[in-house]
């Protein structure tokens, strides 16, 4: 996989208003042409930003139903500040910055835009002009709290068995979403197991190797550090 989009692989977090552009996948794989979004996020949800008045700034502007929305779940391990400042006659300077350290909480969830498409979102929230002034637009969903194996699904009910300590814990499934785990199916921490949409399997995500017909080769040489296309 290699930037699509110039930039999705920086660490930066824009806690400003950032200038805006052309939304396009973040990821593109080099040998089967598959495109992929990540939408990060600190707490578990399958939420993205949209704008109803701009097309260029709707959350599935510039992707087809085929591209990959990715749905990484990330906890801060490490925070630090640092600061600096001095005064000089009648002027004073101050820097400051605050050092994040993020590791990956649990599963990544990953579904086509086909499907989002063809579900509507069940809430939305607008963001401050600090933000960007755009709205924050939800899909319903259930993230499994623990690693382990579903016990059992009697209803809307699911239990499942903690791996690490063997501890059950069932919990109530709201009735307008589609449970999409099973009896004996192992599920990972975050895990989305009940929704209206179909998360994509992991034997999906595995690279076909094959680039269509109609997608153009790129090739991205190492020594270079960028993508060209064949002379």
């Amino acid at each position: 996989m290699i930037e699509l989009e110039r930039g999705s692989t920086d660490t930066k977090l824009w806690k400003e208003v950032k200038r805006k552009r052309v939304r396009i996948p973040d990821l593109v794989c080099v040998q089967c042409g598959q495109r992929a979004e990540s939408r990060a996020k600190t707490n578990a949800e399958l939420a993205m930003l949209h704008s109803a008045t701009d097309e260029a700034r709707a959350w599935d502007f510039g992707m087809i139903d085929s591209d990959l929305i990715g749905f990484p779940i990330c906890q801060a391990v490490e925070e630090q500040y640092w600061s600096t400042g001095r005064l000089s006659n009648a002027a004073s300077y101050w820097h400051e910055r605050n050092w994040v350290r993020w590791r990956l909480a649990g599963k990544i969830n990953y579904f086509r835009v086909a499907t989002f498409r063809s579900t509507k979102f069940s809430k939305s929230s607008l963001k401050g002009v600090t933000e960007g002034s755009e709205t924050s637009i939800c899909w319903d969903a259930v993230f499994s709290s623990r690693t382990g194996t579903v016990e059992g699904c009697d209803g809307n009910r699911v239990t499942i068995r903690r791996e690490s300590d063997n501890h059950r814990y069932t919990r109530t499934i709201p009735p307008n979403l589609k449970l999409l785990v099973a009896t004996g199916d192992r599920v990972e921490f975050n895990q989305v197991i009940a929704s209206p949409l179909t998360p994509v399997a992991d034997t999906e995500l595995a690279c076909t190797q094959v680039l269509p017909a109609h997608h153009i080769q790129t090739f991205w040489p190492r020594e270079r550090g960028r993508s060209v296309l064949p002379e």
